[in-house]
């Protein structure tokens, strides 16, 4: 089941990303290049406490399409997005974000409303 999951992700998602932050810079998006979101995280200043969030409209597409659950579409989708990002680790995002470009609003109309 892991491999046909993952070869629908990176089959609908490919591997390059962008991410959008709020403000502070508390709170982050990550997209495919097709707008669809992967998956969200929220950060203390410190980086020390993150907390991630599943993309609700990927979840459930993955779910389903292949007949699981939300809980374990998610972890496919994490797990997926971990592997071909080189993640061992939730801390590891950090490292993600500042090799990452961000959204240009006027490049992205997806991203708009």
């Amino acid at each position: 089941m892991k491999k046909i999951v993952y070869d629908y992700l990176n089959d609908s998602l490919g591997t390059k990303i962008y991410f959008r932050a709020n403000k502070d810079s508390s709170f982050y998006d990550i997209f495919s290049t097709n707008g669809t979101r992967i998956i969200a995280f929220g950060v203390q200043s410190d980086w020390e406490h993150i907390k991630l969030f599943r993309g609700e409209e990927l979840t459930k597409t993955v779910s389903s399409l292949f007949s699981i659950t939300n809980d374990e579409s998610s972890k496919f989708v994490k797990d997926w997005f971990g592997e071909i990002h080189n993640l061992k680790r939730v801390g590891d995002l950090r490292r993600l974000i500042t090799q990452t470009e961000s959204f240009n609003p006027q490049a992205v109309s997806f991203l708009q409303g």
